[in-house]
């Protein structure tokens, strides 16, 4: 398994509580008959938690994949160049991805998203928001780029979705001694105006053409 996955994003139990409940609460924007694909899943926290017929999921890290469950198909891939048709999926999700990503990549990923979903299908991305977490952003050493609320708005736009929903402050900027470990307190926290320590954004966006080669 990758250093990366060893050291600062090692296996743990408590965020299946955490993901059970952003998966609850997220799951409003997914049909249950969805086909849906998780962009670097990681250890499949996302995908094994919500409700949806067809599950996909990928990964560079493919030690992770090993954790999503069995009824999803997982491969190893890249963000920048996946390997599906065009025009495949209703829903996208990726969490915690892009900001790993330099400039010019972060821009190939959102339009590798455009290609494969389906016509009024949807990305949504959660990822730090760098105007509430400039001062642990980098805390992590393998962030590359800069990007906030707006930012990504603009992003998204820029490669023709149309942004439905974007939440500034969604998530704490980590998980670890932050967002109580309780499901019902998660619950509260999702559905709350007040979020402390929320410093990242989640963002959805609508496929609205066809893509054509």
């Amino acid at each position: 398994m990758d250093e990366y996955f060893r050291t600062r994003f090692s296996y743990d139990r408590k965020r299946e509580i955490v993901w059970k409940e952003i998966c609850r609460y997220i799951q409003r924007y997914i049909p249950r008959n969805a086909k849906i694909l998780d962009v670097g899943a990681g250890y499949g926290h996302f995908i094994n938690n919500v409700v949806s017929v067809d599950k996909f999921a990928i990964d560079l890290e493919i030690g992770a994949l090993k954790y999503c469950d069995v009824q999803t198909r997982t491969i190893c891939g890249s963000c920048v160049s996946l390997p599906y048709k065009n025009n495949e999926f209703d829903v996208l999700f990726s969490s915690n991805v892009l900001e790993h990503l330099e400039h010019q990549q972060l821009r190939d990923a959102l339009l590798e998203s455009y290609r494969v979903l389906k016509v009024g299908g949807i990305l949504m991305v959660i990822s730090p928001n760098f105007k509430y977490c400039y001062r642990n952003y980098f805390d992590d050493y393998t962030h590359k780029s800069i990007i906030t609320g707006a930012s990504i708005n603009d992003l998204f736009e820029s490669v023709g979705f149309r942004v439905v929903k974007n939440v500034p402050r969604f998530l704490p900027f980590s998980t670890k001694g932050k967002l109580p470990v309780n499901s019902f307190l998660i619950w509260l926290y999702l559905r709350s105006a007040w979020k402390p320590f929320a410093s990242q954004f989640f963002i959805i966006g609508k496929k609205c053409d066809s893509y054509e080669e």
